[in-house]
């Protein structure tokens, strides 16, 4: 009587047990199913994405590959490519994507274009690169198109590099076609930035053949991407990786907690319910009204659960939808259909392209849409295609008005929901044919252009071959004739040292007299006829150095003397003359020197002030009113400090047909000019060629009424400022000067002496070489004036002589070398003699007393 009801309540409590458990597992597996559709969908959705950008990538890839075979083709043709610039700027307009396209004959990168940007490029020898040959060898042994990259170039930037070979002839190696695809370039171009617009992170990294690991090399985050959808497609010799997922990760949430809450309540009320209906029948109707009430609740909290499922929903929707309106209005034509080659969805730009509207479009299959000659075969590729994968066509589709459209055709397989389908994209390609068209019928014009040269060279070989032994036998003849010219030039050179000379000293005597004359008293007339006397003087002069120094440059025999000069002073000197020209003809003068040169340099400072003298003085010669600029400069060359020089000026201006010959020998722009201004026409010829001489090139612009704008650079070689070598710094009276004169010519004589005395120096008179020596022995001076070209002992001899007698004494006094030879040589031989420095004649009385107070601080000349 007692063990009855106890096994009545334990059927009812294993019964409730049991409704329990059936309620909770079925809650769980609708919560499970629901998550599992959400998350299906959504990753369907991004792997479409992923799959149409990765078609996209790989097609514009092959596009800018593809003007490499182009290269090749000419090559093959005529073993070079006459006008590669213009080919390549056709071609990368062409194709698009491409960043330059570089020929390597024998693997050494000889043309690029464009070449601003990657001239450090240009030579790089791929065979003997240790980074780039094992990979260059592969790619002659193969005959294939490879990918190289992505990796940092050696002109900058990230890229990735295709490399053809090309085989002429019978198959022998030519070099490389090269593509040279910058990694910003490509990814634009294949419009990646869409997926981060459409909120998704993308990761592109190409697979290594050897290990199979995926080395990342372009992605819109720094962190890994986690859990993407990858998308496989070839590349030539290798396999890149596309994974995409959203920005924010996956929206699927875990199971709700609210869910489960629930299920698990309704599971044990339901349970608890079953448990009273099945122990106590009469008490399960008088709960029935609470119970209902409470699952009345549960059922609204439910609701409300399934209210945000639906919410989730509609966003995955829109999610959806925004998906579709990319794939619809996308640039290329997109098909998707499955095996059976039955269209299950087509976009805007297909419907466009082939002239259907939508509905009709779909009730075709893709067999009469494509109309290849090998559809079939493509069928049957695209029947073995795996995801993730993509195959390329050449395919013609039919428009609806019967016209055959050319397109490349990219088909990628995936699968969705149990069944294989596939994806196309179609991109016009009519443009691509007409200029392979065009360049083929450019290829036939050169071959029938390279065979008329060929028939013409022939004819051209036998008239060298007579021509040939015509020159051997002048060959000998101009052997014979070279021989009689050099001992020509010798003679020359000699009676241009002697000329120089022979010249100088009357000059010397003539200039430095009127000179001397012009400190006297005198009245305005006479005064008059002495400065016109000193200005033909000057004049005369100037025309006998232009004339040495062009006989000089071209006979060979003019050298460069660069040594330490201070450079900003010495400009102030050098443009003292030309400032006080300009201001005396109302011209106004502007002088700049750049504060980044530096202060010491090693030049020429006589040949490069010639130059720079030669400007300035035509510059105010020919600029009636107006201004006359000289700007120097520093600049970067070749890594080494250059001098930068600009004459500018807002004169008359040169008439461009002029402009050719105005560096010519005894050239003027017009006869009326030479009348007008007078000059032989040296200046600026000698100028050019001093300028040559140092590493340089004057250049010139002008226009007629404009003004004219003269400018060189030359190499500058920086340097410590030098010691104070030879500088007498002996304590005496300020004022008083004594200075040994050693001249035979006895003009000259009286010009230093007089001079000398003029600026209230003591003097004493040596007539040759041993008479120097003897005096210097026996007195002592403060500087010595001697000149080069005596009888007995020579200048160099005596000056030689002298510092060896300063050898036991210690002491040095300056010696100044006097010649009428202003040749560089001369002043060298004057350096190597032990002298230090040289005046050339005619002496003049400026330039005399600059160089007393440059050599004898203490020394002021008197007033």
């Amino acid at each position: 009587m007692v063990e009855q009801p106890t096994a009545g309540r334990l059927r009812a409590w294993i019964g409730g047990l049991l409704v329990a458990m059936a309620i909770l597992f079925a809650g769980l597996g609708y919560l499970h199913l629901h998550q599992d559709q959400q998350s299906a969908r959504q990753r369907q959705a991004v792997n479409e994405i992923a799959a149409a950008r990765a078609f996209t990538l790989q097609q514009q890839l092959a596009r800018s590959l593809s003007a490499t075979y182009a290269l090749a083709s000419v090559l093959r043709q005529f073993d070079a490519i006459p006008d590669f610039d213009a080919l390549a700027r056709d071609l990368i307009d062409s194709y698009g994507g491409l960043s330059s396209l570089q020929l390597a004959p024998k693997g050494v990168i000889s043309n690029i274009y464009p070449l601003v940007g990657n001239e450090r490029a240009i030579g790089h020898d791929l065979l003997n690169d240790p980074n780039r040959r094992d990979e260059a060898l592969r790619t002659i042994e193969t005959g294939q198109m490879t990918l190289a990259g992505p990796f940092e170039l050696i002109q900058g930037g990230t890229a990735v590099i295709g490399r053809l070979p090309v085989f002429i002839g019978e198959g022998r190696f030519w070099g490389f076609a090269i593509a040279l695809i910058r990694l910003p370039l490509l990814l634009g171009a294949a419009e990646l930035g869409q997926l981060d617009r459409a909120g998704l992170s993308y990761e592109l990294c190409r697979v290594d053949p050897q290990s199979g690991a995926c080395k990342v090399f372009a992605n819109t985050r720094t962190d890994p991407l986690q859990d993407a959808e990858e998308v496989q497609f070839t590349v030539p010799n290798g396999l890149w990786v596309l994974g995409v997922a959203p920005r924010d990760g996956w929206t699927v949430p875990p199971l709700p907690r609210e869910g489960l809450a629930l299920v698990l309540l309704f599971s044990l009320v339901s349970g608890l319910l079953a448990v009273t209906l099945l122990q106590r029948p009469a008490e399960l109707r008088a709960l029935v009204v609470r119970r209902r009430r409470e699952l009345g609740a549960a059922n609204r909290a439910l609701q409300d659960e399934v209210d945000d499922r639906d919410r989730a929903e509609q966003a995955l929707r829109q999610s959806e939808t925004r998906l579709r309106q990319f794939i619809e209005y996308a640039g290329d034509a997109i098909f998707l259909h499955d095996t059976e080659g039955r269209l299950l969805s087509v976009n805007r730009e297909a419907c466009h392209a082939l002239g259907y509207r939508h509905d009709e479009l779909l009730e075709m299959p893709m067999s009469r849409i494509a109309t290849g000659f090998n559809f079939e075969e493509q069928q049957r590729a695209r029947a073995g295609l795996q995801p993730g994968l993509v195959i390329t066509f050449e395919e013609r589709l039919r428009r609806a008005d019967h016209e055959l459209c050319p397109v490349d055709l990219r088909v990628a397989a995936f699968d969705s929901q149990g069944r294989r389908l596939y994806v196309s994209f179609a991109r016009d390609i009519t443009e691509r044919l007409a200029s392979e068209a065009a360049l083929s019928r450019t290829r036939n014009e050169l071959e029938e252009r390279v065979a008329q040269r060929a028939v013409e060279l022939e004819t051209v070989n036998a008239s060298l071959v007579e021509e040939i032994a015509e020159r051997r036998e002048a060959v000998t003849a101009l052997r014979a004739e070279k021989e009689v010219a050099e001992e020509a030039d010798a003679a020359k050179t000699r009676f241009l040292a002697n000329l120089s000379h022979e010249i100088r000293a009357p000059m010397n005597g003539l200039l430095g007299m009127l000179n001397l004359l012009g400190d006297h008293p005198l009245s305005t007339e006479q005064r008059g006829f002495v400065e016109t006397a000193i200005d033909s003087g000057d004049g005369l002069l100037r025309l006998l150095n232009d004339l040495l120094d062009l006989s000089r440059i071209e006979a060979g025999y003019l050298e460069l003397d660069p040594i330490e000069n201070e450079l900003r002073r010495w400009v102030e000197g050098r443009v003292l003359g030309p400032r006080e020209a300009a201001q005396a003809l109302g011209v106004a003068f502007d002088c700049d020197v750049d504060p980044e040169l530096p202060a010491w340099a090693r030049f020429d400072a006589t040949r490069l002030g010639q130059v720079l003298g030669n400007l300035l003085d035509n510059a105010i010669k020919f600029t009636p009113d107006g201004a006359v600029a000289l700007r120097l400069e520093r600049v970067e060359q070749d890594g080494s400090v250059w001098l930068r020089a600009v004459v500018s000026d807002t004169g008359i201006g040169i008439p461009q047909e002029s402009i050719e010959r105005i560096f010519d020998a005894f050239a003027q722009v017009e006869e009326t000019l030479t009348r007008s201004h007078g000059g032989p026409g040296l200046g600026l010829a000698i100028s050019n060629r001093l300028v040559g001489m140092m590493g340089g090139r004057l250049e010139v612009n002008s226009s007629v009424g404009e003004g004219s704008r003269f400018s060189f650079a030359v190499p500058l070689e920086a340097c410590a400022a030098p010691a104070e070598v030879g500088v007498h710094s002996d304590d005496g009276e300020v004022g008083t000067l004594t200075v040994l004169v050693a001249e035979d010519d006895h003009t000259s004589q009286q010009v230093a002496l007089t001079m000398l005395q003029r600026l209230g120096c003591h003097t004493e008179l040596a007539v040759d070489g041993r008479e120097a020596v003897a005096a210097y022995a026996d007195g002592r001076f403060d500087l010595v004036l001697m000149d080069c070209r005596m009888p007995e002992m020579d200048g160099f001899t005596a000056a030689a002589e002298i510092r060896r007698l300063e050898e036991a004494s210690g002491d040095r006094t300056p010696i100044l070398g006097l010649s009428g030879d202003v040749d560089p040589a001369t002043v060298s031989a004057c350096r190597a003699a032990g002298m230090d420095g040289h005046l050339g004649k005619p002496l003049q009385l400026d330039a005399l007393r600059d160089t007393l107070a440059h050599w004898v601080p203490r020394w002021h000349p008197a007033d």
